[in-house]
C-alpha cells in the first residue's frame, strides 16, 4: 500500500497545504476554493469562556502546555499500529481543539479519528504531519494573542 498524502485525506473538507492568512475573524489556513480553515478563532473561543479574558488565558496555557502530550500519544498509537488508541486520542484532540477555537487542528483531528475507525493507518500516517503542523500555526496565534 503506498503512502497518501495528507490532502489526499482531507478532500471532504477541501483542507489544502497552503499559506496562513489573516483576517478579521481570526488566523486561517488556506483552502481550496474561497472558505478558510481557521487557525484560532478567537471570538468563538471567548464566546464559550463568557468573555472571561483571564479563563481564557489560563485555559490556552493549560492547551498550549498539554496537546503536544496528547499528540504524542496519537503518534505512539499511529506507530504501535493501534486504531482503537488512535481514535480515542484523535477525538480528544479534536474535543479540545474545539473548544479553544482551533478549527483547522480540529478538523484534521477528526478526519484522523475516521480514519482509525475505519483501521486506515496510512491515511493516519499520512495526517499526522499535518496535525502536527495545525497544533504549532495554532500555537503561535494563541501566543500572540495571550
Amino acid at each position: 500500500m503506498s503512502e497518501g498524502r495528507p490532502d489526499d485525506y482531507l478532500s471532504e473538507t477541501g483542507e489544502s497545504e497552503g499559506a496562513t492568512q489573516r483576517s478579521g475573524a481570526g488566523v486561517h489556513a488556506s483552502r481550496c476554493g474561497s472558505r478558510a480553515s481557521t487557525i484560532f478563532d478567537k471570538v468563538a473561543f471567548l464566546a464559550w469562556v463568557m468573555d472571561d479574558e483571564g479563563l481564557a488565558f489560563t485555559i490556552a496555557r493549560m492547551f498550549l502546555a498539554n496537546m503536544p502530550v496528547q499528540i504524542e500519544k496519537l503518534a505512539f498509537a499511529v506507530g504501535a499500529g493501534d486504531c482503537g488508541q488512535a481514535e480515542y486520542q484523535a477525538h480528544t484532540i479534536k474535543g479540545v481543539s474545539a473548544n479553544v477555537g482551533g478549527e483547522a487542528l480540529r478538523e484534521v483531528a477528526f478526519t484522523m479519528e475516521k480514519a482509525a475507525e475505519t483501521g486506515d493507518l496510512t491515511a493516519l500516517r499520512a495526517l499526522l504531519p499535518l496535525l502536527e503542523r495545525r497544533f504549532v500555526q495554532l500555537k503561535e496565534a494563541m501566543e500572540k494573542e495571550f
